[in-house]
């Protein structure tokens, strides 16, 4: 998934928005009052736009993650000297976008 530039985290936890929202904003709740080191991470409105539109399509790209790891794995099992992300059975959405041991 992709906004253009940076992205975008999605949590029911509200200790873990408010911690997202304080590093995107250089680590400041208030202006010039600075908790924790933080960054620049707020994106642009059009970026926000791309990613809201990219959100809509995020199960179809886990389900082809999930199919390519599986691959993947299967394919790198046949390799001694291969070492391959595991995927157990059970699980239905593999979510990382690299593959490697």
């Amino acid at each position: 998934m992709t906004t253009g530039e940076g992205g975008m985290i999605t949590t029911d936890d509200k200790g873990i928005a408010e911690k997202a929202r304080l590093i995107r904003n250089h680590g400041q709740k208030e202006r010039y009052l600075h908790e924790v080191l933080g960054y620049n991470y707020r994106l642009t409105d059009i970026a926000a736009a791309i990613g809201l539109c990219q959100l809509k399509k995020l199960d179809e790209f886990n389900r082809r993650r999930t199919q390519n790891a599986r691959f993947m794995t299967g394919a790198t099992q046949q390799d001694k000297g291969a070492d391959a992300t595991f995927v157990a059975p059970n699980v239905t959405t593999f979510s990382t976008s690299l593959h490697s041991g």
